[in-house]
């Protein structure tokens, strides 16, 4: 019976014909759901984020365009595939782009693609380097081999 009446109530109340007593949450509420929240994970390294720093690995940091990077990126599986580069592919480098670089100018070439710059501590902030020495950092153990070599050099006491 109880049952019946409950789902009679829910029924009746999506149709609009009783109002929701429920009570509204306070700020105390979201005090202690923003307490039991965990704290924000690394940021990801996806597979065009690693392409990407790759990339601008092998240029040594100067500027690429976004013509290059597509090529670079999704040059040999659309080869592979006989297909021809779409606008998606163009979207998802330029998406990831924004996280690591930021676009200062345009190339001369046909199509005038965007100038990308990287920036290189949101690069490494990406790589697994960066996400071991945060991890290591938490954990309170020494990040890179200057850290070592200064706690190995240091005195006991």
């Amino acid at each position: 019976m109880a049952s019946e009446e409950l789902l009679a109530k829910r029924i009746l109340r999506l149709a609009g014909h009783f109002k929701d007593t429920r009570e509204p949450r306070g700020p105390e509420h979201m005090a202690k759901m923003k307490a039991a929240r965990r704290p924000y994970s690394d940021p990801r390294d996806t597979h065009i984020a690693s392409m990407i720093r790759y990339a601008f690995e092998r240029s040594h940091g100067k500027p690429l365009s976004t013509r290059q990077l597509v090529e670079q990126i999704y040059g040999w599986q659309l080869r592979l595939k006989g297909k021809a580069k779409q606008s998606y592919h163009y979207e998802a480098i330029r998406r990831a782009l924004r996280k690591v670089a930021v676009p200062i100018g345009r190339a001369s070439t046909r199509g005038r693609s965007v100038m990308w710059q990287p920036l290189p501590e949101l690069l490494e902030q990406r790589s697994w380097t960066g996400r071991t020495n945060r991890k290591r950092k938490r954990q309170g153990l020494p990040r890179g081999m200057e850290e070592i070599v200064n706690v190995c050099a240091s005195p006991p006491g």
